[in-house]
């Protein structure tokens, strides 16, 4: 039985003040659980209902689960659909630990991705999603960046969280101070197919603008170099995860000769 203050608990999760504050936040679906539980360090309990545990379908990841240390609390699919946000749960999510946000691991010398006022859960989640996909681990936020640990987000990232080292209220600033290749996101920009990979420095930056105005005025200043997608079709624009997806597959891509 899950006391109500504990009820009272999950539900603050979804809200970012609550979760800075207990330095927790709530996945949903076995898809995400199970990459939780595969990241060995984040999760700390699992809330299952009845039906999900009777479930045919269930019983690889709980077995799983069971060969673990992580607890597990049964929940009925009332508390389930309070605590969660999306209209339908699965009937199981999982309690993790919120990640301490990294400063010094620009000084790796690794690939990053800059975050410039990204507003849209969804975007930052299928953003983060396709860093993860082409290997970059590096997330720089600038600070009025949406939440990457909000629940839309979380969905979104289909489990690349547990793989990203994250750096809040970043200042492009450090980039240009410490000799990287600043690369942004603009419709203004050359075609990004101009652009000879592998690239030659690998310690580059890929700046994403805001949905609606772009990269802002002071970090389109710090640029070394402006790309974009270039269209062949019609269409206003691309959303932004979008042409993160394609240019990170451009930017990443090894020396196949």
């Amino acid at each position: 039985m899950v006391s109500k203050t504990k009820i009272k608990h999950l539900r603050s999760l979804k809200h970012k003040k609550h979760r800075e504050l207990n330095k927790e936040f709530l996945v949903e679906g076995t898809r995400i659980v199970s990459s939780a539980l595969e990241a060995n360090t984040v999760l700390k309990a699992v809330l299952v209902t009845d039906i999900y545990k009777n479930s045919p379908s269930s019983q690889h990841i709980l077995a799983d689960i069971e060969k673990s240390s992580v607890s597990v609390i049964n929940v009925n699919g009332r508390t389930m659909k309070s605590i969660t946000t999306t209209e339908h749960p699965s009937g199981i999510a999982g309690i993790c630990s919120l990640p301490k946000t990294q400063n010094n691991f620009i000084h790796t010398r690794q690939p990053f991705i800059f975050l410039d006022a990204i507003s849209d859960p969804g975007n930052m989640g299928t953003v983060l999603r396709s860093a993860s996909w082409f290997g970059i681990q590096n997330i720089a936020l600038s600070p009025n960046c949406v939440d990457p640990f909000n629940p839309k987000s979380i969905r979104a990232g289909m489990g690349a969280h547990f793989h990203l080292n994250f750096q809040e209220n970043a200042s492009l600033k450090i980039f240009v101070q410490e000799n990287y290749w600043i690369i942004g996101s603009s419709p203004s920009g050359s075609s990004y197919l101009k652009l000879e990979t592998p690239l030659k420095k690998k310690e580059w930056v890929l700046v994403l603008g805001n949905e609606a105005g772009g990269i802002s005025e002071k970090n389109l200043a710090l640029l070394s170099d402006t790309i974009s997608v270039p269209k062949f079709g019609t269409g206003e624009s691309l959303n932004v995860a979008t042409s993160a997806g394609i240019l990170l597959s451009h930017l990443t891509r090894p020396n196949i000769n």
